[in-house]
């Protein structure tokens, strides 16, 4: 009777650390929001950020003059030191905070608004491409970034996934060009229609040259 109270205390405190591991790693994650009252964009990002603050720990920088607009978490005022710790340049901007050390930074209203697709993916195990950078897998792992094209589209096409402070080569996954069918009302996606977003893929990546070419296994979504 003992053996067996004892053991399943023992898989209680199990479950238990579990629960607690997985928790944590939740609510690692967390957002620093900066803005100013003189921002027009800042304005027109406000409900979105309000509305993101809903599924996110946020705290508030406010840099500047005049009323800010009201928020439903924190917000301090921001200073200059502040500013240079956290390299902000342009306002709205948004960082990305996992475990006190920055994760990802946003910067500009579009970007900020690509917030919620990738805190998803944070949660869903990518990395982002500067972590990719720097701890160069060996296996297949995940990331998040934008999809940019340098080069001529149509001649020399260059694909990257990009966070915006550093960039990884990509092989396109999706046809460069393609002729519409009189038979089909739509045509199949192509690379132009990725540029610019935030995707979320799942691949490989191997070192050429000492720089690290991505190739996507497959493109991932939260469904």
């Amino acid at each position: 009777m003992k053996f067996i109270r004892r053991s399943i205390t023992l898989l209680m405190l199990v479950l238990l650390s579990w629960f607690s591991a997985d928790a944590q790693n939740e609510d690692a994650l967390e957002a620093y929001y900066f803005y100013s009252p003189d921002c027009p964009r800042c304005a027109d990002v406000a409900p979105y950020i309000k509305e993101l603050s809903k599924g996110i720990r946020m705290r508030g920088f406010v840099h500047g003059k005049g009323d800010a607009e009201p928020m439903p978490f924190e917000v301090r005022q921001a200073g200059r030191f502040t500013l240079w710790r956290y390299d902000v340049h342009t306002f709205p901007s948004l960082a990305i905070m996992k475990n006190g050390k920055m994760k990802q930074m946003l910067i500009g209203e579009q970007d900020v608004r690509d917030a919620g697709v990738l805190l998803r993916a944070f949660r869903n195990g990518a990395w982002s491409v500067s972590e990719v950078i720097e701890k160069k897998p060996q296996k297949e792992f995940r990331v998040i970034g934008w999809v940019v094209s340098k080069g001529e589209y149509f001649h020399n096409p260059q694909f990257y996934l990009t966070d915006r402070q550093q960039t990884l080569l990509i092989k396109p996954w999706l046809p460069i060009e393609a002729v519409k069918s009189p038979f089909r009302k739509t045509r199949s996606r192509l690379m132009s229609d990725v540029i610019g977003k935030p995707l979320f893929l799942e691949g490989t990546a191997t070192k050429i040259n000492n720089n690290l070419e991505f190739t996507v296994g497959k493109e991932l979504s939260f469904e």
